[in-house]
């Protein structure tokens, strides 16, 4: 009987804070112009493992649009099914937004300035699991991105959605890279053309 191979692969970024303001896609968008990866799979199916606490210090609930949905919405436009049989789970295991208020100056001086006000950290992390029976295949491999805002006292509540939304593209952007750099280098059995 042939041996069964197993990959196992994780990846990690951490992005620095950024100042709120900037040009950002819908978050989780804007793969439409990016080469989507052809999977050598005949089905994909995405588990969500993260559950939103609903609760302070996290936020992630009052997005527009979550970084979960954000995900789904990644599967959808850059991982393609192109294979005969062998099934793809991509597992969220993390997709959650926490607010921290900040420290004040107070006082005469802090009457007069426009502090920050609190830091909001996204943290993505993602898993992919490919079986792959007529191979005697499995792989798996698991990525983390993680970026941080801050923005001043005078924001308003449009201002923090955009700097949400700015954060949500940007911790996107980074996983997108980081799995497709996973899947290419860790699990070439997973990509057509790769093998």
């Amino acid at each position: 009987m042939k041996k069964m191979l197993f990959a196992v692969a994780t990846l990690a970024l951490w992005g620095c804070a950024m100042p709120l303001g900037g040009h950002y896609v819908e978050a989780g968008r804007g793969y439409d112009t990016i080469d989507r990866i052809h999977l050598d799979v005949s089905d994909i199916e995405v588990v969500d493992r993260y559950i939103a606490p609903f609760a302070p210090p996290h936020v992630d609930h009052m997005f527009a649009k979550t970084p979960t949905m954000a995900i789904h919405d990644w599967v959808s436009d850059r991982l393609m099914v192109d294979g005969v049989d062998g099934r793809m789970e991509v597992v969220i295991l993390d997709a959650g937004v926490v607010e921290e208020v900040l420290p004040k100056k107070g006082g005469f001086e802090g009457l007069f300035t426009n502090e920050q006000d609190v830091r909001y950290t996204g943290r993505l992390e993602v898993a992919v699991k490919m079986e792959k029976p007529s191979a005697q295949y499995l792989g798996t491999a698991q990525v983390v991105a993680q970026r941080s805002v801050t923005v001043p006292e005078s924001a308003s509540m449009s201002d923090r959605e955009m700097a949400w939304g700015h954060m949500t593209s940007a911790m996107m952007g980074d996983l997108d890279r980081a799995m497709e750099q996973a899947l290419r280098e860790k699990l070439p059995r997973s990509v057509k053309g790769e093998y």
